[in-house]
């Protein structure tokens, strides 16, 4: 009797379908650091956009202020315009004009006082 070694042959993983080259399984840390760089790339450009928004918000409200303030100023200057107005019309007014000189003891000029020049 001879003593023969045996081997055990693992059988082959054969495919029976027309696919192309087997891919070599790289692990799950490259999809897990893809998966990750991509929600992390989804979750800066919200932000950025968050911030971009909350700056106009700011922005807008700030002009909105300003804008305001200047309808106040505009109201303000329109009523004392008003009452300079109405004053301007009662200083010059012929009656006050004629208390005012009787006042101060003038009278209307005579004939001779009076110079017309030529054009």
């Amino acid at each position: 009797m001879t003593i023969k070694s045996a081997t055990i042959r693992m059988p082959q993983r054969r495919s029976y379908g027309a696919r192309g080259p087997r891919r070599t399984h790289t692990g799950s840390s490259l999809n897990l650091f893809n998966s990750s760089l991509r929600g992390v790339l989804t979750f800066l450009l919200l932000l950025l956009f968050l911030c971009l928004s909350i700056i106009a918000s700011y922005k807008v409200k700030g002009v909105a202020n300003d804008i305001n303030r200047l309808e106040q100023k505009y109201a303000a200057i329109q009523k004392e315009n008003r009452i300079l107005n109405n004053r301007l019309e009662k200083m010059t007014s012929r009656a006050t004009l004629a208390k005012i000189g009787k006042r101060l003891g003038l009278r209307p000029p005579e004939e001779d006082q009076v110079v017309t020049l030529p054009e």
